[in-house]
């Protein structure tokens, strides 16, 4: 399987810098741009179907919300998984409650693959869910809602070195 390398950036000459690139949900855009590989939500295509498409050079992701998804995936082919969410944001809401700190430590117990943490995610909070056994975190809101995205993105990748 190929190896994780996170954290991932957007950038035009990826290649040089050594980062890779996936795309949300979309196989076929993986495909048609020569992406790194794919994140896969909870209810989208199979892990399996997505790794058969993309072959074994490519990463696969998929979204889970309960240590026995990340297991599933992890046994259907995935090379990471994304847990969540941790805690209450409004970006999760429609996925229920916030599962906590008890079942991303469980989901590390139970797989081997890198499990990032994600909803409700903020800079105090990185160290929290490493320590809980997040492989890293991942984070929308945080960025996004920032005064300077750019920032925000270095105080989050400075607490992962820390944590």
């Amino acid at each position: 399987m190929p190896r994780v390398d996170f954290p991932l950036y957007l950038v035009t000459d990826r290649h040089q810098r050594g980062v890779r690139v996936l795309i949300n949900d979309r196989v076929d855009l993986v495909l048609a741009l020569g992406a790194d590989g794919v994140h896969l939500r909870a209810d989208s295509l199979p892990v399996a179907a997505a790794r058969r498409l993309l072959g074994s050079d490519r990463l696969v992701g998929v979204s889970t919300h309960s240590a026995d998804g990340v297991v599933r995936a992890e046994s259907d082919g995935a090379d990471f998984a994304v847990l969540g969410p941790i805690y209450e944001t409004p970006s999760k809401r429609q996925f229920g409650e916030p599962i906590g700190l008890r079942v991303l430590e469980e989901a590390g117990r139970r797989c081997r693959i890198p499990v990032f943490a994600i909803g409700g995610i903020t800079i105090a909070r990185v160290a929290e869910v490493r320590r809980s056994g997040a492989y890293g975190v991942a984070v929308v809101s945080a960025i996004l809602s920032a005064a300077s995205a750019e920032s925000a993105t270095r105080e989050f990748l400075d607490a992962l070195a820390r944590a």
